[in-house]
């Protein structure tokens, strides 16, 4: 009897922690960032935690396309490493927050894709080189190109 108590209080765990990897791996969605960004001060609040002085100069509504395909999918690939979820509002509208970055050392922008009150996108780049950065300031090797969205 001890013995059968000790393996379900051993077993039942790792079971229950084996099936919770299973389901975030097969479940991407389940690991993207919920970042609030719905008002100028949240997003303002995340520019800085990334290490960035900035202005805001327009915001723009846009509309996610539904297929995310070809025309979109380095900027699409570009927000699911930095783990946010542009896939998932595929077909929405949205606001494309344009912000100047004040402490470059040349001209750089930071535009932020907001859904929902959610951040589902985000790049940094240069306009005179089209260069685009992650958030962190690392190139994005995908592609130098950006989709734009209309």
């Amino acid at each position: 009897m001890k013995r059968r108590i000790k393996f379900i209080f051993i077993i039942t765990p790792l079971l229950i922690c084996a099936l919770a990897v299973r389901l975030c791996r097969s479940n991407p969605s389940s690991r993207m960032q919920k970042i609030p960004a719905a008002t100028e001060t949240e997003q303002q609040q995340w520019l800085s935690e990334q290490g960035l002085q900035t202005e805001k100069i327009s915001v723009q509504e846009v509309t996610i396309p539904h297929d995310l395909g070809e025309n979109y999918m380095n900027y699409a690939a570009l927000q699911e490493h930095q783990m946010l979820p542009l896939s998932e509002h595929a077909g929405s509208r949205a606001e494309c927050i344009t912000y100047e970055i004040t402490n470059a050392a040349s001209q750089m922008y930071a535009e932020l894709l907001v859904a929902d009150g959610i951040l589902i996108g985000a790049q940094c780049y240069a306009p005179e080189n089209g260069v685009t950065l992650t958030m962190q300031g690392t190139p994005y090797t995908a592609s130098s190109d950006t989709a734009e969205l209309t």
